[in-house]
């Protein structure tokens, strides 16, 4: 339907031009700005660069030269000056879109704008024999009505072709040169998507897609948190402070992809969607509190394993291996909620969500009765063993997290 409707808006653009045998004044305005060789070309350029900026589409802008061309107001020379300049113009436009995006996505619109202006110039240079050029590739005159269009398509395509064959041996180049246009201030983390961005467009339930996106990031951040308090426990790594510091970072992220995450999904149920989608929408606002609690659980645990090393708190050899197993189990768990952020979760699922949660219950349970048993007669030993009692109840509530991701995911199924 939307292809159709593009060829009748087309159609309707083609017939609303008045035609210059019985506009002559047209004709007459048009004519000052051709026939003077490179000027005219540099003027149309510009015109078909400011073209696309405002019709915010290259292609709508390329069907309004093709009839401009086609009803006889420019000619073919100052029509392919419009495709030019058109190129350049949609480079704009993406340079815009990215306005709201991160770095390396501001890179690459810079990239596109790059490529464009460098190809641009070296057809300015050879511009009237390269008209000629697509003259004799392309059959037929384009002193003919009829065959301005092909001939004009034959240009953007010919020219866009050699642009790539004569540029793309220099990616790299390119690449550090839009590295160094577009630099992040120093001292400042990695950039970030706003996921309420007013530049990026709101179709409701088609966002919901990128929200799920930003979930599975979340879930990422938990397991890095996990695998790194593991690392931490069992040995001190050469820069500790460092280490805790880059874990520090990520829960932060995790704060900050809450907020964001939330507002947008806010958002999307705004923009009206359906019954279905609305039970997506609330059953993923809470699964992102309670990824948010996840993380600040995880880095709970990184707190205590360097406090462990910077108290020098003694445990016995076993905790360590029990530590590592129950790790492994609460990962299985996470990665198994994880799994499911985008696919939904059956019954039988379920069933195996609750005989993981079941078996961090139990292995928490055991190994709490194993420390209070080594506390006992042992005074020492205490302030260790509730360091280590600490961890284990951290463990088993990023578990009770799991599950609870997994029961909002089922009732929004």
């Amino acid at each position: 339907m939307g292809f159709g409707l593009l060829f009748l808006g087309l159609m309707f653009l083609k017939d609303s031009v008045p035609d210059i045998n019985n506009h002559p004044e047209v004709l007459q305005f048009i004519t000052r700005f051709t026939g003077h060789g490179l000027g005219s070309a540099l003027a149309f350029f510009v015109f078909g660069t400011i073209l696309t900026i405002v019709v915010q589409s290259s292609s709508a802008a390329g069907a309004i030269t093709l009839t401009m061309a086609y009803k006889g107001w420019i000619d073919y020379p100052s029509a392919c000056a419009i495709i030019l300049g058109e190129n350049v113009g949609t480079a704009i436009t993406a340079n815009l879109a990215a306005l709201g995006s991160n770095l390396e996505a501001k890179r690459a619109a810079r990239v596109h704008l790059l490529f464009n202006l460098i190809g641009v110039l070296w057809c300015l240079v050879v511009f009237a024999p390269f008209v000629r050029f697509i003259d004799w590739v392309i059959p037929g005159g384009p002193l003919a009505p009829e065959q301005i269009p092909l001939h004009m398509a034959g240009f953007h395509t010919i020219f866009n072709v050699a642009n790539t064959a004569l540029l793309i041996g220099f990616a790299g180049q390119l690449a550090r040169l839009a590295s160094y246009a577009v630099r992040s201030a120093p001292g400042t983390a990695k950039e970030h998507i706003e996921l309420d961005s007013p530049l990026l467009p709101h179709t409701g339930e088609l966002n919901l897609a990128e929200a799920e996106r930003d979930l599975q990031r979340m879930g990422n951040i938990t397991r890095q948190l996990v695998v790194g308090f593991t690392e931490l426990f069992e040995q001190v790594p050469a820069d500790l402070e460092a280490r805790v510091a880059e874990l520090r970072s990520l829960e932060k992220e995790s704060d900050r992809r809450a907020v964001e995450t939330t507002q947008y999904l806010l958002r999307c149920a705004a923009d009206g969607i359906g019954a279905d989608s609305m039970n997506r929408v609330t059953a993923m606002i809470r699964v992102v509190a309670e990824f948010e609690d996840m993380c600040d659980r995880g880095y709970r645990l990184v707190i205590l394993a360097e406090r462990k090393h910077r108290k020098q708190r003694q445990l016995p050899a076993e905790v360590y291996e029990q530590i590592q197993a129950f790790s492994r189990t609460l990962l299985e768990f996470m990665d198994f909620a994880s799994a499911h952020l985008t696919r939904g979760v059956a019954a039988a699922e379920m069933e195996k969500a609750y005989q993981l949660e079941n078996t961090i219950d139990a292995l928490r349970k055991n190994l709490r009765k194993d420390s209070v048993r080594r506390m006992q007669g042992n005074s020492e030993a205490i302030k260790s063993e509730m360091l280590y009692i600490d961890i284990l109840n951290n463990i088993e509530a990023i578990g009770d997290h799991s599950l609870n991701i997994l029961q909002s995911l089922r009732h929004a199924a």
